[in-house]
């Protein structure tokens, strides 16, 4: 990638608490006398380094909550391709589980909200299953138009008093989940909101 590419690809820093983005001005100065840092790297005349500024930055530990990304939506390609990664991969599952029991509306349906399992990553709210245990695809489609409308929202609430709306919910039998746009800190969540009902998830 030249500088020209680089500049041009719109480099953003992205919140990744409740996904704001913060644009990035490109630098290149050409250097005076190749002493000064903050100057354009040049070799056989072509520019390999440059500063990028962001503006709305107070304080050095806020950058502990944004990421890099292109585009002016955070969400440029820079390479397409095929890619053959072999590492091992070795984690903790930092889902939490809370159970609770909450009375909670699906469109016009009422329904009772028994668990709740949230990762940095995810959202997955459990109902109680329908008495007669029964189901069949037109349920399942208008639950999941029920879901999606205007009408229903699912938030979650940061202690710093930040909300993150969740969009494209999904449905499967009696489990509603999502993935969040941005990877969560599960210390830093207050609560959710589902339909107006706060459920508090502090443990």
């Amino acid at each position: 990638m030249n500088f020209e590419s680089f500049r041009d690809a719109r480099i953003v820093i992205v919140n990744k608490t409740n996904g704001s983005i913060i644009s990035g001005a490109v630098d290149a100065s050409q250097p005076v006398n190749g002493n000064d840092e903050s100057q354009a790297d040049m070799v056989n005349g072509k520019i390999i380094s440059c500063g990028a500024q962001f503006d709305g930055i107070s304080d050095i530990e806020i950058l502990k909550d944004y990421y890099f990304a292109f585009g002016i939506d955070g969400k440029r390609t820079l390479f397409e391709g095929e890619w053959e990664l072999d590492f091992d991969l070795e984690y903790m599952d930092t889902t939490r589980e809370y159970t609770i029991s909450k009375n909670i509306k699906i469109g016009e349906l009422d329904r009772s909200l028994e668990k709740i399992m949230i990762s940095p990553l995810s959202i997955q709210l459990q109902l109680q299953p329908l008495s007669d245990g029964k189901y069949n695809s037109e349920d399942q489609i208008n639950l999941l138009k029920m879901i999606n409308s205007n009408i229903n929202s699912l938030k979650i609430i940061m202690k710093n008093k930040t909300e993150l709306l969740v969009h494209n919910l999904s449905f499967d039998g009696d489990t509603i989940y999502a993935v969040f746009p941005a990877v969560l800190d599960l210390d830093m969540i207050l609560a959710i909101d589902f339909n107006g009902v706060r459920i508090e998830i502090i443990k």
